[in-house]
């Protein structure tokens, strides 16, 4: 199955969430909530409670470089996540947590193509298989 590609500025409803989280809850202030309570919140968006902390925590990373790698592999982000929530979900988050985010901007803004990027690229093995490559 693939999907042809659009431009949107929408944001997942992970992004959102994690979009109030750092509004609302600057620095260490999840440390308010007791670890259940956490889990809870973290079992509710389907991540780990490690992986919530450290979302809230960090600088905002938005997913303009996974939206530009999807649409090299002729892929939809947006259809994509309305058929596939849990999946793009889980993308952004591997998205969030990669150590090449310097070389994909560098190769994004360079005009590397999907085979490129597919060398170092932790979500290349869903995007090709999403877009039946």
């Amino acid at each position: 199955m693939s999907f042809s590609t659009t431009q949107s500025t929408s944001r997942s409803p992970v992004q959102s969430l994690m979009h109030w989280f750092r509004e609302h809850l600057r620095g260490n202030e999840l440390s308010g909530f007791d670890r259940s309570e956490i889990e809870l919140m973290a079992r509710d968006l389907n991540i780990s409670a490690d992986d919530l902390t450290r979302l809230t925590a960090e600088e905002p990373k938005d997913i303009s470089l996974m939206k530009q790698m999807m649409a090299l592999h002729g892929l939809d982000y947006d259809a994509l996540r309305q058929d596939f929530a849990g999946v793009v979900r889980d993308m952004e988050v591997t998205c969030s947590r990669c150590i090449d985010r310097k070389l994909c901007e560098h190769d994004l803004a360079h005009g590397a193509d999907a085979h490129t990027c597919d060398q170092y690229c932790p979500n290349s093995e869903t995007m090709k298989a999403f877009s039946g490559a």
